[in-house]
């Protein structure tokens, strides 16, 4: 487990090194929805139960009917990829059996 932390750690650091313009938290520049802490707390939110990644992505992605004006996420791919990786450095999620789960902070 110490191994694929160190190893999403160096993939998501040479990405943002890379890319130069995606960052971890929001800034003047880049609205807070399109953060990558932003995008993690959704991922978070939306994990009350283990789920593949291919269904919070789907979640994700689903206008959000609610009192709130949460309005559809607009990101790509990528973007919720890091911010798994980011969970992952942060071991805020654990995959187990093919299923994300939340750990507790």
């Amino acid at each position: 487990m110490l191994c694929l932390r160190i190893f999403l750690k160096n993939v998501i650091f040479s990405r943002i090194h890379r890319i130069g313009n995606i960052m971890i938290l929001p800034s003047k520049k880049l609205r807070p929805e399109n953060s990558l802490i932003y995008i993690g707390g959704r991922v978070l939110r939306i994990l009350n139960e283990p789920k593949t990644v291919s269904r919070v992505w789907q979640e994700l992605k689903e206008p959000q009917i609610s009192n709130t004006n949460i309005r559809p996420l607009e990101f790509t791919y990528d973007w919720f990829v890091l911010s798994l990786a980011l969970l992952f450095i942060l071991d805020a999620l654990a995959l187990r059996e093919g299923k994300l789960h939340k750990r507790s902070i």
